[in-house]
C-alpha cells in the first residue's frame, strides 16, 4: 500500500493541475510512479495486478486437447507421395471447354481390390488439387498414400467388397499429361502453352480410363475437396453411368479461397423446367440456392449423393454444403445424405477428410453399404 505521504502529494498535483495538458500529465504519470517505487509494495515480490482471464481461450485450448487425446487413429497429415503407377495412353484428342485441345492424352493410375465378373463394384476416387494417384500403398510403391486409413480390407473404402481406380488428373504434376509434357504438335513441352481445363474436363479424360478398363458404371463416384468438385461433375456428366456420389467439401462456383467447379451450360439448357420438383418446401428467399445451381444438379436427381461438410472448414465452408444438399432435394433428389461435423467433432478444417478416419470414413462406409 503506498504509504500516506505519497497519497497526500499526488492528491495536491492534482488539486494544481486545473487544465490538464499532455505534457502535465505525463509529468504526473512519472510523480506517480515515483512515489509509487518508494512503497513497500514495490519489493515485496506480489504481482500489482492480478492476471487477465481468457475463457474463450481457455475453452478452446480444452477442446483442442480432448481432440488431440482421441486422435490416436488420426493424422499426423500424410504426405502426398508419387512413384510407380499404371499408366493409360489415349490416342484420340480430347477437346476442352474453354476452346483448348490435347491431341492426346496419359492418365497414370492406381488401383487397389479385385474387380468382379461384370465389373459393378468399381468405385473412381478423385483427388484433391495437388495430391497424386498414391491414395494407398501398392505392391509397386509400398509408401502410404495419402487416404492409406480410409482404403483396404474392412476400411470405409473396403476392398473386399471394391475395385477402387485413383487417377492423377490430367494438368496434373504425377505422371498424368500436364504442362511439362510434351506437345506432340511441335515435339516441345507444353509449358505455358497447356491449355486451360476445368473439372468436367478432367473427368471426360478419366471416364476415358473406364473405357478403355471395361467399366461401363461405377459402383460410385467418391471425392474430397477438388475431387468433391469431380464427384459432382461426374454424376453431372454421365449420369447413367454413376451409381452414388460421395462428396466431402468441394464447391461449384469460384470465390476469394478455393478453386471453382463451373457446372456446364449443356446440362442447364438439356433440363426443362418440369423436372424441377417446385413443391419441395423451401427455406426463406434470402437462403434459397440459386436457380441455375438448381436446375445444373437436377441430372443428379436419381443418383443417391452423400454432401458431407466441417463446420471449422473456411475453405470450402459448411453453408457452401448445405446448399448443395437444398439444389439437390430442389432438383428432385430423394436420396440426398447431408452430414455436417461439428467443431466438437473435428477442428480440423479442411484437412479433416484426410484426418478423420471416424466421422469422414464412418460416415463414407455407412453411405457405400
Amino acid at each position: 500500500m503506498a504509504s500516506r505521504s505519497a497519497v497526500n502529494s499526488t492528491r495536491h498535483i492534482y488539486k494544481a493541475l486545473t487544465r490538464p495538458t499532455s505534457a502535465r500529465l505525463i509529468g504526473l504519470a512519472r510523480i506517480q510512479n515515483a512515489a509509487l517505487s518508494s512503497s513497500p509494495r514495490a519489493n515485496s515480490g506480489a504481482a500489482s495486478n492480478p492476471a487477465m482471464a481468457f475463457p474463450c481461450l481457455d475453452a478452446l485450448e480444452t477442446k483442442s486437447a480432448t481432440l488431440q487425446a482421441s486422435r490416436s487413429s488420426s493424422g499426423p497429415e500424410p504426405s502426398y507421395t508419387s512413384g510407380p503407377t499404371e499408366t493409360f495412353h489415349c490416342k484420340d484428342p480430347l477437346l476442352l471447354d474453354w476452346g483448348g485441345i490435347l491431341p492426346e492424352f496419359t492418365i497414370a493410375y492406381e488401383s487397389w481390390g479385385a474387380v468382379n465378373a461384370d465389373k459393378s463394384n468399381v468405385i473412381l476416387l478423385h483427388t484433391g488439387l495437388s495430391a497424386s494417384s498414391h491414395a494407398h500403398s501398392t505392391a509397386a510403391n509400398p509408401q502410404p498414400g495419402w487416404w492409406e486409413k480410409f482404403i483396404g480390407p474392412g476400411a470405409p473404402l473396403d476392398t473386399d467388397k471394391y475395385h477402387v481406380i485413383c487417377t492423377n488428373v490430367i494438368g496434373g504434376c504425377h505422371g498424368s499429361t500436364g504442362p511439362s509434357s510434351i506437345d506432340p504438335g511441335n515435339g516441345e513441352r507444353y509449358a505455358t502453352r497447356f491449355p486451360i481445363l476445368t473439372m468436367q474436363d478432367m473427368v471426360r479424360a478419366q471416364f476415358r480410363l473406364l473405357d478403355h478398363l471395361g467399366v461401363d458404371r461405377l459402383h460410385a463416384s467418391v471425392g474430397s475437396s477438388m475431387g468433391g468438385m469431380q464427384s459432382l461433375a461426374a454424376g453431372v456428366l454421365f449420369p447413367q453411368r454413376v451409381g452414388r456420389i460421395a462428396r466431402r467439401d468441394g464447391t461449384y462456383a469460384a470465390d476469394d479461397a478455393a478453386c471453382s467447379l463451373t457446372l456446364p451450360p449443356r446440362p442447364y439448357e438439356e433440363q426443362p423446367a418440369s423436372q424441377v420438383d417446385t413443391s419441395a418446401p423451401l427455406e426463406p428467399a434470402s437462403s434459397r440456392p440459386p436457380e441455375d445451381l438448381v436446375l445444373g444438379l437436377a441430372a443428379l436427381r436419381d443418383t443417391p449423393t452423400l454432401v458431407l461438410g466441417v463446420a471449422s472448414d473456411i475453405l470450402f465452408p459448411a453453408w457452401q454444403q448445405r446448399e448443395i444438399a437444398q439444389s439437390l432435394r430442389l432438383a428432385g433428389n430423394r436420396g440426398v445424405t447431408h452430414v455436417e461435423l461439428s467443431e466438437e467433432m473435428s477442428l480440423f478444417g479442411h484437412d479433416t477428410f484426410l484426418l478423420d478416419l471416424e466421422h469422414v470414413g464412418g460416415n463414407v462406409r455407412m453411405f457405400l453399404n
